[in-house]
């Protein structure tokens, strides 16, 4: 995968599995780093067993395009429009159900969490 992962176990075919604290830094392009926060990895994982639920090859890109989508943050952090909650953008995967939710901060880009759009919004 060309992002960066935290750590990934060692199960072909198995799911992503991260481990790090609550926001851990992930590398990319130079630029305004990203950070995942723990729950946005829980989501990203959420996101991965769904797709695999039919083929795991697809959830396997579905999570690198995630990703892909994150890392372009680092270059350009106004990529996504403006949030419905006050202080965040929302990034779209094109070509997906999925939006990455994150919020930019001096030093960094923060993912808050990745929504399936049919998802409820949180208030």
């Amino acid at each position: 995968m060309k992002a960066a992962r935290i750590q990934q176990e060692g199960r072909p075919g198995g799911p992503p599995h991260w481990t790090g604290e609550d926001c851990a830094k992930w590398g990319g392009p130079p630029g305004l780093p990203s950070c995942w926060l723990r729950r946005a990895l829980l989501d990203l994982e959420d996101a991965y067993y769904y797709a695999a639920a039919d083929k795991a090859a697809a959830a396997r890109r579905l999570v690198e395009h995630i990703e892909e989508g994150v890392l372009q943050l680092s270059l350009h952090p106004n990529l996504g429009q403006a949030g419905r909650v006050p202080g965040t953008r929302e990034l779209v995967i094109a070509g997906t159900p999925f939006l990455v939710v994150y919020r930019l901060e001096a030093d960094r880009a923060v993912v808050l969490t990745v929504l399936h759009g049919a998802r409820r919004w949180p208030r």
